[in-house]
């Protein structure tokens, strides 16, 4: 229910009556102020579809300008002509920016993982640059280049899509825009956003622009995108527990800018999706906004990254799921749509990395079995007989050294 008082909030902002998107989404206004009140994904929808359309701003009033109806659109258009995640996602943070200046995203790779992060515009706006009542209207035709704006409102009835800002979900959707006569009036002047985003909207807002980003990636290479863990500048909520389904992996508190992490893997993945997807997924995106992808097309990749570094702690299959951030029911279905067994796997593994040491260390078999990730020399035996037919002894004499 905090997300729903957000959005009151937004209303207020804009000196409008909230009732009767409440009375849409079939929410009881007495339920917005229980701490302990719940609603289900469709009233969230429908809520937050109904808000974008009488307010007319996707942002919800995050920001110091409004976002018009089909920005987001926009933005997913520009990015779906990338030839690789990466360079979608850069466009995507890249062009936020032009039309959302009050954050900026960023897409950065240290090492093998990829974050992004959202940093807070705090600092006074320069003056002549965009403030309260200044919005800026978004070019609904796809754009040739992302970020393409136009100063004039869109013609009533004309289409438009948006991503439906909710907890844990993208959630595109399609419809007409609203007629001038229901536009919601700039803010007023001397009641502007400050350039921090005031609670309760500022953890609305980041947490579904960083879930937005991550399940339109989802939903552009058509791949589950495994997180590595998320964190938040606020402290834990009191519904701090929903962050478990929002973002996989660990979710940490007062720990610095807004930002999530995954595998640098990901962003090597070619998009998979055209216009055509595109149009389907905006008028019929409920699958995607309340599920989460199923396929991982880089789990294979990494179950064998995960047992080469941890050989010993990597025994079960639970263990091994544990450090994925998957549950075990989870990582043998997957491995099975990829045409692959998770024992299958660790046989190929176990047996290149003993191979390797059998030909270029003199390590006694017991300790190039512990590398390998037996618990004992015998299981580790028994196993190379069945791989080679050769005793791991036998092996290593008959093998010339690799130069």
């Amino acid at each position: 229910m905090a997300f729903v008082r957000a959005i009151v909030a937004a209303y207020r902002r804009y000196g409008k009556d909230p009732a009767r998107a409440l009375r849409q989404a079939q929410i009881a206004p007495e339920q917005v102020a229980k701490p302990d009140a719940r609603i289900t994904a469709w009233q969230m929808e429908a809520l937050s579809g109904a808000a974008m359309q009488e307010l007319d701003d996707e942002a919800l009033g995050w920001f110091s300008r409004r976002l018009p109806w089909g920005s987001y659109g926009m933005l997913a258009r520009a990015s779906i002509s990338a030839p690789t995640l990466q360079l979608a996602l850069a466009r995507w943070c890249r062009h936020h920016g032009l039309i959302a200046p009050d954050i900026a995203l960023e897409l950065s790779v240290t090492g093998d993982v990829a974050t992004i992060c959202i940093t807070e515009q705090t600092e006074h706006r320069p003056e002549g640059s965009a403030v309260a009542g200044d919005f800026a209207e978004v070019k609904e035709e796809p754009a040739t280049r992302a970020g393409d704006t136009q100063q004039k409102h869109p013609p009533p009835h004309s289409p438009a899509h948006v991503v439906s800002a909710l907890v844990g979900r993208v959630a595109w959707d399609s419809a007409p825009c609203p007629p001038p006569a229901t536009r919601a009036p700039p803010l007023p002047a001397q009641n502007p956003m400050p350039p921090c985003l005031p609670e309760p909207m500022r953890e609305f807002c980041l947490v579904s622009v960083l879930r937005n980003i991550h399940g339109l990636a989802c939903w552009l290479v058509d791949s589950r995108i495994a997180l590595l863990g998320a964190q938040f500048p606020f402290a834990a909520p009191p519904h701090h527990g929903a962050y478990a389904v929002l973002f996989s992996g660990p979710t940490t508190f007062d720990s610095g800018p807004a930002s999530i992490r995954f595998d640098a893997q990901y962003l090597k993945l070619p998009l998979r999706r055209d216009e055509r997807a595109l149009q389907q997924m905006l008028q019929h995106a409920l699958p995607l906004t309340v599920l989460q992808y199923r396929r991982d097309r880089l789990l294979v990749q990494r179950v064998r990254q995960t047992l080469a570094s941890h050989a010993q702690q990597t025994h079960s299959a639970e263990a091994l799921a544990a450090l994925l951030n998957v549950s075990p029911r989870t990582l043998h279905r997957q491995l099975k749509e990829e045409g692959a067994t998770l024992q299958g796997l660790k046989d190929e593994v176990r047996q290149g990395r003993a191979i390797e040491l059998l030909h270029r260390t003199e390590r006694p078999i017991k300790q190039v079995a512990e590398a390998a990730g037996f618990r004992n020399e015998k299981s580790f035996i028994r196993a190379f007989k069945g791989w080679t037919g050769l005793s791991p002894a036998e092996f290593r004499k008959q093998a010339l050294p690799l130069a």
